[in-house]
Order: C-alpha cells, then structure tokens, then sequence
C-alpha cells in the first residue's frame, strides 16, 4: 500500500475513492505479482508528478527483466517511443499502421 499512496485509506469504502485512487489502487495491485504479460490502460494519465516517476520506475524494472507490457492509451505517449519496441495505432478499431514506436508516433 505504501507505493500506491492510499495507507492513510486502507479502511476507507472502496466506493468513497475517487478515479484517481482508484487507478493507483489498481495499478498497484497489478504491479505487486511478477507477471510474465502486464496490460495498462491510460493508468499513467492519473496521478501526481512523484507517482507517475514511481510507476515509470516499476515499469522499466519489468522492462529489464522481459515482461512483455501492452500499454492502451488514447494519446500518444512520448516514452513511447523510448519504451516500447513496436506501436500498434488503432483508428475506429481498425489498425492504421504498426511498426518502429518511434515511426508510428511520429504519424
């Protein structure tokens, strides 16, 4: 609990948090196992400047040991193209172009 931020509101009713507890909570959570694939979605929107550099710095230890990330995001991210090997953009649920991060981005 002490990387999500939410000690304080460990006894607090799941439905008194707001979005944004919520995402830290679940990002927690699925970042506590040692997974071998590990799915975000839009988490890294949510959040203050200190727990975005905590999630990042979660995010590259998976990186260094090969965890394959699928990260969902309606922008574009700009570690993207630092992090990630391949982007694949969707457009209206129809893929528009996959390949080199730092190509597609740039599109």
């Amino acid at each position: 609990m002490e990387f999500s931020g939410l000690r304080d509101f460990i006894y607090t009713p799941l439905k008194s948090y707001s979005f944004g507890m919520v995402a830290r909570l679940r990002f927690f959570i699925a970042t506590e196992v040692d997974p071998d694939v590990l799915i975000i979605d839009e988490v890294l929107a949510v959040g203050d400047e200190h727990f975005k550099k905590k999630c990042n710095q979660r995010i590259s230890g998976f990186q260094g040991k090969g965890v394959t990330m699928l990260f969902v995001t309606h922008t574009i991210w700009k570690k993207s193209e630092n992090s990630a090997a391949r982007v694949l953009w969707l457009e209206r649920g129809s893929p528009k172009m996959c390949g080199d991060a730092g190509e597609v981005t740039k599109e």
